[in-house]
């Protein structure tokens, strides 16, 4: 983030904002959709549990605080388990071919959503993405999700919805767990408050829970009407992902994941 990436402001009852404007972050997306979009949100449609963390009804963007941040989102889903074995090493034994090579092969045959957990990812992966630069061009501010204060405003707010999703006491670990009938609840929330001149929050500032620094949503309903036409997340550049990007080798040893 540029500027002060420590300054917050104080918003309506409690909550914790962080100014919007000239935020730097990184995102990786599919080439085959716009850089700026995302999955549309529907209280009908899918269910809660295969949303994004503080997703809202509409559409939901993510950005990270850095490139190895954001490889580290959303490469999470193919970490190897800490038990350390591997869930295709029975099959290249039985083959009687080397796990590396069977790994390989299994590689340029199957979808990536077949190596979920495994640790393994095909390279069409990395063909399909890009690595984007974007910069945050409009006014607006983000609830800082974390803060105290706004915890607090929260547990105020929602004590009740919560208590009845089992959770006694709001915090850092709930907000950064798994349990998408909680986070959505809270991010739906603070997506309808008023909370500086009359406006609802752009989006959420959290951090990332694979400790690799924060993240941030944002929620594209309450932008301004035609504000991302002209550029409201900017596209500063794009890159293709390559299996030699520093980030991504950082992120892949520390996940046990292997890239082809």
């Amino acid at each position: 983030m540029t500027g002060d990436p420590s300054q917050v402001e104080e918003g309506a009852p409690g909550l914790r904002l962080r100014e919007a404007h000239r935020t730097t972050g990184f995102h990786i997306g599919k080439k085959k959709y716009e850089p700026v979009s995302a999955p549309e949100r529907s209280t009908s449609a899918s269910p809660r549990r295969y949303w994004g963390r503080f997703d809202v009804p509409g559409q939901t963007f993510y950005t990270a605080e850095s490139a190895e941040c954001a490889f580290g989102e959303v490469l999470a889903p193919f970490r190897r388990s800490i038990d350390g074995r591997d869930p295709l090493a029975a099959d290249a034994e039985a083959l009687g071919i080397p796990l590396e090579d069977f790994l390989e092969d299994v590689a340029r045959e199957w979808e990536e959503s077949s190596f979920m957990g495994m640790g393994v990812i095909p390279k069409s992966w990395r063909e399909d993405r890009q690595l984007y630069t974007l910069e945050t061009r409009i006014g607006g501010w983000l609830v800082d999700i974390e803060h105290p204060d706004s915890m607090g405003a929260l547990e105020r707010e929602c004590g009740a919805e919560l208590i009845d999703l089992g959770v006694a006491t709001l915090t850092v670990g709930v907000l950064r767990g798994d349990d998408r009938e909680v986070t959505t609840l809270v991010a739906e929330r603070l997506a309808a408050r008023v909370s500086v001149a009359d406006e609802a929050p752009i989006g959420v500032h959290f951090g990332s829970k694979h400790g690799y620094g924060w993240c941030q949503g944002y929620w594209l309903r309450n932008f301004p009407d035609e504000s991302l036409e002209r550029g409201a997340l900017h596209v500063e550049r794009s890159d293709s992902i390559s299996a030699w990007d520093r980030p991504l080798i950082s992120v892949a040893r520390r996940f046990g994941i292997r890239f082809f």
